[in-house]
C-alpha cells in the first residue's frame, strides 16, 4: 500500500514524549473502568517532541511509522499499553507515550513546534505524480544522539559479479600493451609430476578452473555522520514504502546485508519482489541471487534461472551474464559452455565488464571454443578498462607466465597493482596484493604477508583465496603443514563450485590426508570436479576406475575417461592412457599408440612418460629401436631426477649401448635411484658392491642393498641374498634365511630361485 500526505494542508503531526519502563510498569492494569484515553499522564515523561504522520489513501486516516518512533526516542520498547505495531494510529490533541529502557528526567513541555519544522516533515505529494521527498524530524533530534550510526546506503546494486554496473565507466589507463601485443594462442602446457600408473594427483598450488561469481553485497562506504547516516535508512524506509521500485531495491539490499537494519533475509525476498512486480531488471536478479545461494528460501536453481531469464528478457547484462553463469557451471542445468558464451556475448555487447571477463576465461581455458590466448587477452582488457579488478588480475598473470604475449613481469606486477586499487569491493583488492608478495613481485617475497592477505580476502568470501590458503597450509608454506585447516579452505571453495578445490578434497580422501581414507568419498569429490571438464579430476577418476578404488574396477571407464582428458591436453592422462594401450587394458593392445601418446607427454615435460619414451626407443617397442633417441628422452628425465631414469640410463652407461662403457659412472647415476628406493636400482647397486664393478667390492654393503629391494618384494634381490645367506658372503651362513628367500623369489616365477630352492629340499641342507 502507497502511504500519502494530506497535500491540501501542512502535515499532521503526532505529539509524543519519552516515559520509562520502570514508571510504566508500576501503574495498575487498566480496566474497563479505567479513563477510555490510552494515554493518561500519570506518569513523569520528558519533553515532547512531534513527529509527522502519514495518511491512509484507503481510509485517510492519519498514522505514524514504528520506524520513526524508533530514530526519535533511543531503546524505546513499545507505545504505552505494549503496543508496537508498524504503523500506529495517530490520536490528535494526545501525547503518545513512548516506553523506553532508561529513566525519563520529568521536564516540561517545549513550545508547539514551528511550521517550519512541520513543512520539513511534508511526504510530498500522492505516489502518482512527482514527489522530492525531505528528511522526517527526526532528523533534528538525532544532533544530540549518543547512539552509533548504521552506515549508509550505497547506491542500488548488486553484487561482486552479479551486480549492476554502470556501463559509463572511464576508461583508465593502465599498463601499456602495445609493445607487448597478445600473439596468437599456443596450446596450454601443462606439467606434471612423474606419477605412477595407479596414483591419483596430490593436491597442488597451481590455480586451474576458475569459480563462479557468487552473490556478494559489497561494503558501503563509510563516509556519512550519524545523523546523515540515519536519515538515509528513514528515507530509504518511507520511499519504499510509498512504492518507489529504486527504494525497494535498496531497502532489500539492507535487510540482505543488514546494514542499518536487522539482517532479514525473508524481508529483504519480500522487497524485491514488490520491486519485480514492477518489472524491475535488478530485483529479478537479486531474487535469482538468493535462489541461488539459499538465503531466506530454499535453494533453487530452477526459480533461480527463472528469475535471471526474467531480467535477461529485458535485455538486462546482468541478467543475461547471469543466465551465462548457470550454464558456465551446471547450476541446474546441465554444463554447457556454447550456451554460456552466448548469454555473455549478449551482456558483453552492452560493455558489461564480467561478460567481457567471462569470454576471455572461456578463450584462456579453451572451454567452448579453442583455447586461444590472443581472444582472452582482448576481452581481458575490455573489461580491465573499466576498472574489473579480476580481468586486471588475469592479465598479470598472463604477462607473468608468458600466455599469448611474451613474459614481462614488470608489466604483470604493474596490472596487479591495478587490481590492488580496484577491487575493493570483492576482496581482490587483498587477494592480489597478496599475490604479490607471494610470488616476490617487486617486492621482498614474504609468505607470512601473503597469508594474511589471503585470509582476509577469504573472510570477504573471495573463492580463489580459499584455495590459496588452502594450498599454503596443505604445503607448509609460511605456515606449518596443517591437513585439517586445508580441508577447511579447500571445502569451503569446493561449496562454491571451485573445481580445483572439489579436486583438492577428493585428493586428500584419497591420501587419508587430515580426513580418514576413503576411496568411496575421494570418488564422490572427483566426480564432481570431473563434470566441469577438470582435466585433472577426469584424470584421477579414470584411475579409480582402473585400480577399482573407491568403484567397481572398469577399464572400459578408465580408458574413457583418461581419453577425454587426454585429449583435453593433460600430460598425465596422455601417459595413463598410452599405459592402457600397452598392456590392452579397455581397448585391444597397440603399442604404436602407446608410444604416440607417450610421446605427447614427454613434449610437454613429463617426467615418467619421457622415462616411458626413452625405453621405448631403448628397446624398440611401439617405434623403431635408436640409442641416441633413448639417450635424449632419458636424460630429461633425468635431469628431474627421475629414479627410473637414472636406473635405465646407468644400465646403458653399464654394458655401454649408445655410447662407451664407464662403469663408474653407472655406478654413480644408479646409486642416486637406489636412494630414491628403486628396487631394481637397489638390487643392481648391490650387484656392484658384491663384484667389485664401477666400485671397490663389499659384499656386507651388497647384501644391505639387497635387503632394501628384497623388502619391497624384487624377486632378483630375493634371490641374491638367498645366495648371500647361503654362501655366508657379507651375512652369516643362514640355509633356512636361504630358502625363505628363494621360496619369495620362487613365487614370483624366479627361475634359478625355483632351482635353488629345489636343491635345498632335496639334499637336506637345513639339517
Amino acid at each position: 500500500m502507497n502511504y500519502i500526505n494530506n497535500s491540501s494542508t501542512l502535515p499532521s503531526v503526532q505529539a509524543m514524549r519519552a516515559v520509562s519502563k520502570e514508571s510504566v510498569d508500576s501503574l495498575p492494569t487498566p480496566t474497563s473502568s479505567s479513563p477510555s484515553s490510552p494515554f493518561p499522564s500519570t506518569v513523569a515523561g520528558g519533553p515532547i517532541v512531534h513527529i509527522g504522520c502519514y495518511t491512509d489513501p484507503d481510509t485517510h486516516k492519519d498514522f505514524v511509522l514504528w520506524e520513526d518512533i524508533l530514530l526519535a526516542f533511543k531503546n524505546a520498547v513499545h507505545v504505552r499499553l505494549g503496543l508496537e505495531p508498524r504503523r500506529i494510529a495517530a490520536v490528535s490533541d494526545a501525547v503518545l507515550d513512548i516506553v523506553i529502557e532508561d529513566p525519563v528526567t520529568p521536564s516540561e513541555p517545549p513550545s508547539p513546534a514551528p511550521s517550519s519544522m512541520q513543512a520539513t516533515t511534508s511526504l510530498g505529494t500522492p505516489h502518482n505524480t512527482q514527489q522530492v521527498i525531505s528528511p522526517p524530524p527526526s532528523k533534528l533530534l538525532l544532533e544530540e544522539s549518543q547512539e552509533t550510526p548504521s552506515p549508509p546506503l550505497p547506491s542500488k546494486t548488486l553484487v561482486e559479479e552479479v551486480q549492476e554496473t554502470s556501463l559509463k565507466v572511464e576508461v583508465a589507463t593502465g599498463p601499456n600493451l602495445s609493445s607487448s601485443a597478445p600473439k596468437e594462442a599456443t596450446k596450454h602446457e601443462v606439467q606434471d609430476s612423474g606419477t605412477r600408473p595407479t596414483e591419483i594427483t596430490p593436491p597442488s598450488t597451481a590455480s586451474t578452473r576458475r569459480a563462479p561469481q557468487a552473490p556478494q553485497t559489497p561494503q558501503a562506504p563509510q563516509n556519512l555522520a550519524a545523523a546523515s547516516a540515519t536519515t538515509e535508512v528513514t528515507q530509504t524506509i518511507l520511499n519504499a514504502s510509498l512504492g518507489d521500485k529504486d527504494a525497494q531495491v535498496t531497502l532489500g539490499n539492507m535487510y540482505a546485508r543488514g546494514q542499518g537494519v536487522d539482517q532479514d533475509h525473508e524481508a529483504a525476498m519480500d522487497w524485491f519482489r514488490k520491486a519485480a512486480e514492477k518489472n524491475d531488471p535488478v530485483a529479478q536478479n537479486r531474487i535469482g541471487d538468493l535462489y541461488r545461494l539459499g538465503h531466506g528460501v530454499e535453494q533453487d536453481f530452477s526459480a533461480t534461472m527463472e528469475w535471471y531469464r526474467k531480467a535477461a528478457g529485458q535485455d538486462d547484462p546482468t541478467g543475461q551474464y547471469n543466465v551465462g553463469q548457470l550454464y558456465d557451471y551446471a547450476l541446474g542445468v546441465p554444463l554447457n559452455y556454447t550456451l554460456a558464451m552466448e548469454w555473455y556475448e549478449k551482456a558483453a555487447a552492452k560493455g558489461y565488464p564480467p561478460a567481457q571477463h567471462s569470454i576471455g576465461d572461456l578463450y584462456s581455458y579453451g572451454q567452448g571454443v579453442g583455447q586461444d590466448y590472443g581472444k582472452a587477452m582482448e576481452w581481458y582488457t575490455k573489461a580491465a578498462h573499466q576498472c574489473h579488478a579480476e580481468a586486471e588480475f588475469r592479465i598479470g598473470t598472463m604477462f607473468e607466465e608468458g600466455q599469448g604475449t611474451p613474459k614481462d613481469e614488470s608489466v604483470a606486477l604493474a596490472w596487479f597493482k591495478r587490481a590492488v586499487e580496484h577491487g575493493t569491493t570483492n576482496g581482490w583488492n587483498v587477494y592480489a596484493q597478496g599475490y604479490i608478495y607471494f610470488r616476490g613481485l617487486g617486492v621482498p617475497q614474504d609468505f607470512a604477508v601473503a597469508y594474511e592477505c589471503f585470509v582476509k580476502a577469504a573472510e570477504q568470501g573471495h573463492i580463489p583465496a580459499h584455495i590459496e590458503v588452502g594450498n599454503m597450509h596443505y604445503k607448509g608454506i609460511g605456515v606449518p603443514v596443517d591437513y585439517t585447516k586445508a580441508m577447511d579452505y579447500f571445502l569451503k571453495g569446493a561449496s562454491q563450485g571451485r573445481a580445483d578445490a572439489l579436486q583438492q578434497v577428493g585428493g586428500m580422501y584419497y591420501h587419508g590426508q587430515g580426513v580418514p581414507q576413503d576411496f568411496s568419498e575421494s570418488f564422490k569429490w572427483l566426480s564432481q570436479a570431473a563434470q566441469y571438464d577438470f582435466l585433472p579430476a577426469m584424470t584421477d577418476i579414470g584411475l579409480l576406475y582402473r585400480s577399482g578404488l573407491g568403484v567397481a574396477q572398469d577399464y572400459d571407464q578408465a580408458f574413457f575417461w583418461l581419453s577425454k582428458a587426454a585429449q583435453g591436453g593433460r600430460a598425465n592422462a596422455q601417459r595413463e592412457l598410452g599405459f592402457m594401450y600397452h598392456r590392452g587394458l579397455g581397448t585391444p593392445q597397440d603399442l604404436q599408440l602407446a608410444f604416440e601418446w607417450c610421446l605427447k607427454a614427454a613434449d610437454q615435460g613429463h617426467a615418467a612418460a619421457q622415462a616411458d619414451i626413452g625405453t621405448m626407443y631403448h628397446h624398440g617397442r611401439g617405434t623403431a629401436q635408436d640409442l641416441p633417441k633413448a639417450i635424449e628422452y632419458l636424460l630429461k628425465a633425468v635431469d628431474q631426477n627421475l629414479p627410473v631414469a637414472q636406473q635405465e640410463l646407468g644400465a646403458m652407461l653399464f654394458i655401454g649401448e649408445g655410447f662407451p662403457a664407464n662403469q663408474s659412472v653407472a655406478f654413480e647415476l644408479i646409486l642416486k635411484a637406489a636412494e630414491q628406493s628403486h628396487a631394481e636400482a637397489q638390487s643392481n647397486i648391490g650387484v656392484m658392491y658384491s663384484t667389485g664393478q664401477g666400485t671397490f667390492q663389499n659384499h656386507i654393503k651388497a647384501v644391505e642393498w639387497w635387503r632394501k629391494a628384497a623388502e619391497q618384494g624384487h624377486a632378483p634381490a630375493q634371490f641374491e641374498l638367498g645366495l648371500a645367506y647361503l654362501g655366508g658372503k657379507g651375512v652369516a651362513v643362514s640355509v633356512a634365511g636361504a630358502r625363505e628367500l628363494f621360496a619369495l623369489a620362487a613365487a614370483q616365477g624366479h627361475e634359478e630361485a625355483k632351482a635353488y630352492l629345489e636343491y635345498i629340499q632335496n639334499n637336506n641342507l637345513e639339517q
